[in-house]
């Protein structure tokens, strides 16, 4: 009986350790949710952050730190937290490289959303969100324009934010 018991234990120890991430915590309990085969990458490598900063010009590096990465097969999300910034600074600043150009901006008092598209036919999709006095920054990037339409959207990458 007692091994039936421990067995059981075990089991069910194991199966909860297991399970995915639904959701990325961010300070101030704001959570940004998983959709299905995302991936989030806690451990910044240097080639990540590289990466993140290869889209910004060299002023804009500074003040959008890299908190987390979500990749998935067809884009990748990068998710910072700015400081000394507002939505307006960040709305009006252009912190994206001479490769992109801008296509489309939605802007707002709590939020901007603006898509960049280079000649090679990549998509940058940049939205910034006012929270309870925080920032939330993420910066899409594929290179299909039906993931900047269907899951980089404002009003998809709005819902992803969930606050307490």
């Amino acid at each position: 009986m007692y091994k039936s018991v421990l067995f059981l234990v075990v089991f069910f120890t194991s199966c909860t350790s297991f399970k995915k991430e639904k959701a990325i915590d961010l300070p101030n309990k704001i959570s940004i949710l998983l959709n299905k085969k995302e991936k989030q990458i806690r451990e910044q490598s240097s080639f990540l952050i590289d990466d993140f900063f290869s889209f910004f010009n060299e002023d804009s590096k500074k003040t959008i730190p890299l908190y987390r990465t979500i990749t998935h097969g067809n884009y990748s999300l990068f998710i910072g937290l700015p400081y000394n910034k507002t939505v307006a600074s960040i709305s009006t600043d252009n912190l994206m490289n001479n490769n992109y150009s801008l296509i489309e901006s939605k802007i707002d008092k709590n939020y901007s959303h603006k898509i960049y598209k280079n000649k090679e036919g990549g998509y940058l999709v940049e939205f910034t969100k006012e929270l309870d006095r925080n920032l939330i920054y993420i910066l899409g990037t594929t290179n299909k324009l039906n993931i900047v339409e269907t899951v980089l959207n404002l009003q998809e990458l709005t819902n992803r934010i969930i606050t307490p």
